[in-house]
């Protein structure tokens, strides 16, 4: 393997994000050292290139503070967001790309392997569709993250401009599915078909439920193929779970994307590059490669 594209590496943090990392570290059963800044992140590629003459080309999106900077609440994900959710959208989006829009400070400068997704809660799209826009230079694709309530609908009207706004960019669209909620997967299949030129991925195999991505990988089987813009990616705690999926039907190779995720699944990425190198053989990781490029589509600022 000379080349990786890791479709969704990390989250990372910004540089003031030490004491909401000590805060929210312990939600996801992690230490704030765990966490990854950009700075820490470009050294592991560099690393990985240097020890072992892969490159590595990859997609990574701010952890986000998730507060209040007048109050210091934290964002709920249910409520009123600690009062700057939809009356102060501008903000909001401030404080959930933090790490990416720091970079606009003197030597921010982005590698040309690096990509970045603007991230966005999934409740109140229309009121962020106008600053994503006026920061829409800054990135390369869109995260739906987890803050996100099952009885959301991707289909519903109010995400309507948003997917035209990816078409438009010809962007990536990242989306976090739930273990626990089976339809997110499923939506995102029927917007793939909607928006045929935006790109769609359903990450964690569509939520990390071996049993359930099981049976969604047969739902697809009988679909009969996936459609060129819809991807799953790797971003699961198990990778037999995929290989399990690829015996089930083995043209669902043709959407497999590599997602790490970074520090969620771990918090070594060389680690998580040898569990790719130990679960799928030459083949199927030249395909994952070419699927992650395809995902990103037609570079808009140099690279991949």
């Amino acid at each position: 393997m000379k080349e990786i594209v890791d479709t969704y590496m990390a989250d990372v943090c910004g540089r003031d994000d030490g004491e909401t990392l000590r805060e929210i570290g312990p939600r996801f059963g992690l230490k704030a050292d765990k966490f990854l800044d950009v700075e820490k992140a470009r050294e592991t590629i560099e690393e990985i290139k240097r020890d072992t003459g892969v490159e590595v080309n990859y997609a990574l999106t701010s952890l986000g503070t998730w507060r209040n900077p007048g109050t210091g609440e934290y964002l709920s994900i249910d409520g009123d967001w600690g009062g700057i959710g939809p009356d102060d959208p501008e903000e909001f989006f401030r404080q959930i790309n933090n790490a990416r829009l720091e970079l606009r400070r003197p030597g921010g400068d982005v590698p040309k392997n690096e990509k970045w997704y603007a991230k966005i809660g999934g409740h109140f799209p229309e009121k962020l569709l106008p600053t994503l826009e006026a920061h829409s230079h800054l990135f390369d694709g869109l995260k739906i993250g987890a803050f996100r309530p099952p009885e959301f609908d991707l289909l519903d009207i109010k995400y309507k401009r948003l997917w035209e706004f990816c078409e438009e960019m010809e962007w990536p669209v990242l989306i976090h599915c739930s273990a626990s909620n089976d339809q997110d997967c499923f939506r995102i299949f029927a917007l793939a078909q909607r928006y045929p030129r935006a790109r769609f991925c359903a990450s964690h195999m569509g939520g990390d439920n071996p049993e359930k991505i099981e049976e969604r990988v047969k739902s697809l089987r009988r679909a009969r193929t996936p459609h060129r813009n819809f991807f799953l990616n790797t971003a699961v705690k198990d990778l037999e779970t995929v290989r399990k999926a690829i015996s089930i039907w083995p043209k669902v190779l043709d959407a497999l994307v590599m997602g790490a995720d970074i520090p969620f699944l771990s918090d070594d990425y060389s680690e998580a590059v040898k569990r790719m190198k130990d679960h799928f053989d030459g083949r199927e990781l030249g395909k994952i490669t070419a699927n992650g490029k395809r995902f990103w589509g037609r570079p808009r600022r140099g690279g991949w």
